[in-house]
């Protein structure tokens, strides 16, 4: 089990037991204060509490499940509803017990932590794909999601992924005498995990600030990567009290480190349309490394803030990652601006179809309003064949820029009619690939209605907009005569 097995087919879609729900970010100490207001101004009265402060580990959240002691199941945490069943390769990480290290152990324990790669496992790992040639990994983040989702464990055996426990549920009613998270991360310890070393116990909001600004020094000589500090109320009491919103626990926050930022040149202004006709201007930059990735667009997010910042092509720009995923211009240097350059100014008509651009009364956001937009349209079926719609896979950007070009798909209910012929006839495509594709778009049939309502792109329905319509509206046709005042009543939209 330790070494790795025969390699897997292909990995299974699970549901999770008890939802992985991500964490709200907070990047200040104002952000943080808001807040622990908003959490006690849901109870009549604040009772006496502590934080629990945990560093905020930089890999992959998984979900472990063990029955009578024995280990199971492991499972990516997906889209924290579903995920993917990885336990073959789960079991080769070595700080993950397979048998619980206590007497009598609970029919159910459910354990969630964070995998990750160690840095000097990374570096060794990139320098091994070196002398091979192969690509190196950007950062150990990635590198560890890659890993987690080797269809070989042999290969995830190798590469020395490591664990933290952070949270603990237990079936039967046998936690009732855990009331805490710090006693719940104790008995982590006792079962075999390892847990994080740097854990606080802290009494007011001041101590979590002294703990975050030790850490931010702190970090850079631990032997991984940590972008924050987890902050959740100790008691399990309080936690219950306080619930979830639709997205967050409502008792735990991840307090960030700032961003990284970098300074490169804007070679060109362009703009991109995406499946609902957002028009996004975007700067082209001259290559730079931010964050483990090499960067060479950010967003400026609309006409407005290509206005703010008045950037133009030429000047010298500092970007960073919004919430360390997309990259954005921040500020632009105009010392550095270079003589001759003109303001940039939106574009009126669309680049793709050339219609023109519409600016809805009080939106930032500039759209196309074709729908038959090849835009729209090559955006509306990556979307409903994402993962999270109706997943359909080997349907990427490439193919559906095919199936479009080669005027086969005008719609998404064209896919449903593809042959295996007509795809097979495609440049870079054949009969297997075609096969595969066409059993892939019959399978996504099969999908729930909370999934097809999202793939379908509707704006403001995301998924979980779509999850709480579905579960509320039984059927296509409930919801397409549902009224305004019965679409408002529903907890979570209003």
């Amino acid at each position: 089990q330790r070494v790795g097995d025969q390699p897997a087919s292909q990995f299974t879609s699970v549901k999770h037991n008890i939802p992985l729900y991500s964490l709200e970010n907070a990047f200040n100490s104002e952000e943080l204060a808001k807040w622990e207001t908003r959490w006690q101004r849901q109870l009549k009265a604040i009772p006496e509490f502590t934080y629990v402060c945990e560093l905020k580990i930089d890999g992959s959240a998984i979900a472990l499940t063990y029955e009578n002691g024995i280990l199971v199941r492991g499972a990516t945490r997906g889209d924290g509803i579903t995920g993917e069943e990885i336990t073959q390769n789960i079991k080769t990480i070595r700080t993950i017990p397979l048998k619980l290290n206590i007497d009598h152990p609970p029919s159910r324990v459910e354990v969630r932590g964070e995998a990750f790669l160690p840095l000097d496992v990374f570096e060794g790992i990139n320098q091994e794909r070196t002398k091979l040639g192969e690509a190196l990994f950007a950062n150990p983040r990635n590198a560890a999601a890659g890993t987690l989702r080797q269809l070989d464990s042999k290969i995830v055996a190798q590469r020395k992924l490591n664990l933290f426990a952070y949270t603990l549920h237990i079936d039967d009613g046998a936690n009732e005498d855990i009331k805490y998270q710090w006693d719940s991360l104790e008995l982590l310890q006792e079962m075999g995990f390892l847990v994080n070393p740097n854990r606080k116990l802290c009494q007011s909001l001041a101590e979590v600030e002294a703990y975050f600004e030790e850490w931010d020094i702190g970090r850079k000589n631990l032997p991984y990567m940590t972008d924050g500090v987890v902050v959740k109320l100790n008691d399990y009491q309080l936690q219950q009290k306080l619930g979830f919103t639709q997205k967050f626990p409502r008792w735990a926050i991840a307090l960030k480190y700032p961003a990284e930022e970098a300074p490169t040149i804007v070679k060109e202004i362009i703009v991109n349309v995406g499946r609902t006709g957002a028009v996004t201007p975007m700067a082209v930059m001259q290559p730079v490394q931010l964050a483990g990735t090499t960067v060479q667009r950010a967003t400026l997010h609309n006409g407005d803030r290509v206005a703010e910042l008045d950037i133009r092509i030429g000047d010298t720009v500092i970007i960073r990652k919004a919430g360390e995923i997309i990259p954005e211009v921040v500020q632009v240097l105009t010392e550095l601006r270079p003589s001759g350059t003109v303001p940039y100014k939106m574009p009126t008509n669309c680049p793709e179809c050339n219609s023109i651009l519409v600016r809805p009364q009080n939106e930032a956001v500039t759209r196309c309003v074709n729908s038959s937009c090849p835009a729209i349209l090559r955006g509306s079926i990556i979307h409903w064949a994402s993962r999270n719609a109706v997943d359909i896979r080997g349907l990427g950007e490439r193919i559906a820029i095919l199936l479009i070009e080669n005027n086969l798909v005008q719609s998404v209910a064209d896919l449903y009619s593809l042959t295996v012929e007509q795809i097979a006839n495609l440049d870079r495509m054949g009969t297997k690939s075609a096969e595969n594709l066409v059993r892939a778009i019959a399978e996504s049939k099969n999908q729930t209605y909370d999934r097809i309502l999202f793939g379908l792109g509707i704006r403001y329905v995301g998924r979980v907009n779509a999850n709480i319509l579905a579960s509320n509206f039984p059927s296509i046709e409930d919801l397409s005569q549902a009224s305004f005042e019965s679409i408002e009543a529903i907890y979570g939209i209003g």
